[in-house]
């Protein structure tokens, strides 16, 4: 009760690190939330290193400015990621829940996955989203969760993930 009541997005950090431990417990929390079907198309991309965020977040800066029809910023007036100094990238595999749909115990008398009325890759990943806020909550940091750009395959480029994975938001940690 009391993590849920403190739960907050917060927008500046200051320039602490966190503890590895911390993040692994957070990132475990991350895993405990449900899957339609036990999928587990969910993953997580721990990012630490100050140039990689303000290299992310400089790609996620540009987009946004372009599509506000904005020049590019020559320098950012503040620090990238409201100073966090971790970035999480949560993202979901939507081909992980239809190979998994089409396995013998989950599909149709006819032979067929069954059709899907939400896409639960998403849902189930904002379940994850949503226990990695809290957990940070519970390890007395802050934590705040923001997008991801309008086009996501710059970051897969940077972050060499395979196509099929979708980064679907960002946690900022501090």
């Amino acid at each position: 009760d009391e993590v849920v009541r403190k739960r907050r997005s917060i927008r500046k950090y200051g320039p602490e690190p966190v503890e590895p431990a911390a993040l692994d417990r957070i990132l475990d929390a991350s895993t405990r939330g449900p899957t339609a079907g036990y999928s587990q198309g969910q993953s997580y991309v721990l990012i630490t290193d100050p140039a990689m965020i303000r290299r992310l977040m400089a790609e996620m800066d540009r987009q946004e400015r372009a599509l506000m029809g904005l020049p590019p910023q020559e320098v950012q007036a503040e620090p990238p990621a409201f100073g966090a100094s971790v970035l999480i990238v949560a993202c979901t595999n939507e081909a992980d829940y239809h190979r998994r749909y089409q396995r013998p115990d989950k599909v149709l008398p006819d032979g067929s996955e069954i059709p899907w009325p939400v896409p639960y890759w998403y849902v189930d990943s904002g379940c994850g989203i949503m226990l990695m806020l809290l957990a940070a909550v519970n390890e007395g940091l802050d934590a705040c969760l923001i997008g991801v750009p309008f086009d996501v395959a710059p970051w897969r480029d940077i972050l060499g993930m395979p196509e099929e994975v979708m980064p679907v938001g960002t946690i900022l940690i501090g």
